[in-house]
């Protein structure tokens, strides 16, 4: 009986060995990218936001960053699976923030860098996290 016992314990173990790896990888970290080359310029109905597309996203949020750091008061919008940009009306001039995270179902991954940009500027001015 004492050997039957160490033998199936030994079974156990060995799968979960094999079963544990892919269980981590689904569950326990990160699946989602950083959003990319976030831009935002001025058009004539407000901000115009784009972004690089991020692998296993089925939507995006977007934070107007009020501040030095974004925090779960920041305002925030979702747009739908394909999505890659967003018009941020507003004929307001003062200056705006933004960041973008990638989401699949409840996980929200990393920020994007953050972009500023003025509202309104009449010359069309345009700012991205690459520097362009």
């Amino acid at each position: 009986m004492y050997i039957r016992a160490s033998v199936v314990i030994t079974l156990v173990l060995a799968l979960l060995c094999v079963a544990l790896p892919g269980l981590a990888s689904k569950g326990g970290q990160k699946s989602l990218g950083k959003v990319k080359q976030l831009r935002a310029a001025t058009v004539e109905d407000g901000i115009q936001l784009s972004w690089q597309s991020v692998d296993k996203s089925d939507g995006y949020r977007i934070f107007h960053v009020q501040g030095k750091e974004v925090s779960v008061n920041v305002d925030s919008v979702e747009v739908g699976e394909g999505q890659t940009s967003y018009l941020f009306v507003t004929d307001s001039t003062q200056t705006f923030s933004f960041a973008v995270a990638a989401l699949n179902g409840s996980e929200v991954g990393p920020l994007s860098p953050r972009v500023t940009v003025k509202g309104n500027n009449s010359t069309g001015n345009t700012r991205s996290d690459t520097g362009i």
